[in-house]
C-alpha cells in the first residue's frame, strides 16, 4: 500500500478523527474526501458514462461493499 501511496496522483492524509482522507489538487484548489466520498464520484460519473453511452436513462442501482481500514 505505501508503494501505490507514493506512486499516486493523490496524497492520503489522517483526518482529525484519524481516518484517511484523499488530498488532490483540482483546478487550482486543494480538496480532501474520505474515501466512501471519493467512490461515490467515481460510480456517478461512470453512471453518466453509460447513461450517455446507452442514450438512455439508467434506473437499475447496484450496490458495492467496501471495508475501508
Amino acid at each position: 500500500m505505501q508503494r501505490d501511496i507514493k506512486n499516486s496522483h493523490f496524497k492520503v492524509i489522517k483526518s482529525n478523527n484519524n481516518k484517511p482522507k484523499i488530498e488532490v489538487e483540482f483546478k487550482g484548489e486543494t480538496k480532501t474526501f474520505f474515501p466512501e466520498e471519493f467512490i461515490a464520484m467515481i460510480l456517478s460519473k461512470l453512471k453518466n458514462n453509460a447513461k450517455d453511452y446507452l442514450d438512455k436513462d439508467i434506473n437499475d442501482i447496484f450496490n458495492l461493499s467496501f471495508t475501508f481500514k
